[in-house]
């Protein structure tokens, strides 16, 4: 694939290195449901992109609010909508006739369809296309970023402290009162974000994304040794948050997973520190590779570099793949869809055709117009 129309010398390439293995993360975590890979991949997947959001914030370029506000609207929520639609008439008119149930949240297809505007995140919800559900939540995280960035650092810092509590005690409150849970566009979860937001911002103010780069390259070899441990404590630390979760957070127990989409985090302290090692690693492979990608992006092929770019159109169309692909492997393998999404290998599988199949969409519908290609996070 091409990527010479990329502008590669004003890239910091290592963030859409960073992007693509986080994108590979959500759908593998959404095709497989089970085993270490998918209780790792969620521990972190969703804060990355957050994260990586804020080292890309700017809000420079648009004085007024309106005008940014507007901007950011035409980046996320066009696209959004015309995906939402796109992909909720594929699953009305073609995948509820083929199950012949509705599943989800929704009684009727009008319901589901209500689902396409409050955009949230749990499960049960947007049963067409649930990862579409970030896509209105950065919007919103965003848009609360935008006020709380014109504070003073160390009142950014309180402000996001304070902001990411009130995420973590909506969902606590909200496993007794479900009325608190389920807000509109995940509004819960916009809160959750913000200290990955403002802790990519820190991050990436100046020259914070070249220091990055040249720490790691400094520290090149310490790095590469440390990473094996750091994901087995990855790992262990997932558990950990899950196990001890039981008094805490009931739904993030009973699904052996920590979940943004749903803000169920376990626990808070855990959670971010986890999440923050996650990133960690993410970057330290994205800059170790990155001169390896450039190298290939320069000859016009590197496929990791692609993935980077378009992550964001990977993530709104994967979901309605998948499902498909599971049922083609299971209909090929003459088994459960179920047992395809709890069995490595099977599910491995399904991963490799919903990738394939979502790039090929991907490329196609953006190739009819750019105004459903959801921009990437730089501004």
């Amino acid at each position: 694939m091409k990527n010479n129309v990329l502008g590669l010398k004003e890239r910091d390439v290592y963030l859409d290195i960073a992007k693509a293995i986080g994108i590979l993360m959500i759908i593998y975590a959404h095709v497989a449901l089970s085993g270490v890979l998918y209780t790792t991949f969620y521990a972190f997947d969703i804060p990355l992109f957050f994260l990586l959001a804020g080292m890309t914030f700017n809000n420079k370029k648009h004085d007024k609010f309106g005008t940014w506000v507007g901007h950011k609207a035409k980046r996320f929520l066009l696209p959004y909508l015309v995906y939402s639609f796109v992909t909720f008439a594929w699953w009305a008119w073609v995948e509820v006739p083929l199950s012949g149930t509705l599943g989800g949240a929704g009684k009727t297809i009008f319901d589901s369809f209500i689902q396409i505007f409050l955009a949230q995140g749990s499960q049960g919800f947007m049963t067409h296309n649930l990862a579409l559900w970030f896509i209105p939540c950065l919007f919103v995280a965003e848009v609360i970023y935008y006020f709380v960035n014109k504070l003073s650092v160390c009142t950014k810092i309180f402000v996001s402290i304070a902001f990411a509590l009130l995420g973590w005690a909506i969902n606590i409150l909200g496993q007794t009162h479900l009325w608190l849970v389920d807000l509109p566009w995940s509004v819960e979860v916009a809160f959750s974000a913000q200290l990955f937001i403002l802790i990519g911002d820190l991050l990436g103010s100046g020259d914070g994304r070249q220091k990055i780069r040249e720490h790691i390259l400094k520290f090149k070899k310490p790095y590469l040794i440390s990473i094996p441990f750091a994901c087995v404590a990855l790992y262990f630390i997932s558990e950990l948050n899950i196990n001890t979760s039981a008094m805490i957070d009931t739904f993030a127990y009973e699904q052996m997973r920590v979940s943004m989409g749903s803000n169920a985090l376990g626990n808070p302290l855990l959670f971010y520190f986890n999440a923050l090692l996650g990133v960690g690693i993410v970057f330290v492979i994205s800059v170790l590779l990155e001169g390896f990608v450039k190298k290939r992006a320069e000859n016009g092929t590197s496929l990791l570099l692609w993935f980077g770019v378009h992550s964001y159109g990977l993530m709104a169309v994967h979901f309605p793949v998948k499902r498909r692909a599971v049922g083609f492997i299971a209909d090929l393998f003459r088994t459960s869809a179920n047992y395809v999404s709890y069995d490595f290998w099977y599910s491995f599988l399904a991963f490799v055709v919903t990738l394939i199949f979502t790039v090929v969409i991907v490329i196609v519908s953006e190739s009819f117009t750019q105004a459903i290609a959801i921009k990437e996070f730089s501004d």
